[in-house]
């Protein structure tokens, strides 16, 4: 339960990573061949938004809430990039 209250609190960089990992997905498509591989690509560039952001946020110096999402949405972008790399 302490998982889910995590991930709602965490929603907005959910959502940034997520079209983070989208929009950078366009970038990869053709490394990405089936819908496995884009599965793959979208959870760990969900995952790396959503447990990274605030490490990295932090890290920055990145105070304002807004610009912290971005700080998610470039972590999902290149979250998924890392795995698809490997």
């Amino acid at each position: 339960m302490e998982i889910l209250n995590g991930l709602a609190d965490r929603g907005e960089w959910l959502v940034a990573g997520l079209v983070g990992a989208i929009i950078s997905g366009w970038w990869h498509k053709a490394g990405l061949l089936d819908w496995r591989a884009w599965l793959v690509f979208l959870i760990t560039g969900v995952a790396c938004a959503v447990f990274l952001t605030g490490i990295a946020s932090d890290y920055l110096g990145v105070a304002d809430p807004r610009n912290t999402t971005g700080v998610g949405f470039l972590l999902g972008s290149f979250g998924g990039a890392l795995i698809s790399a490997i």
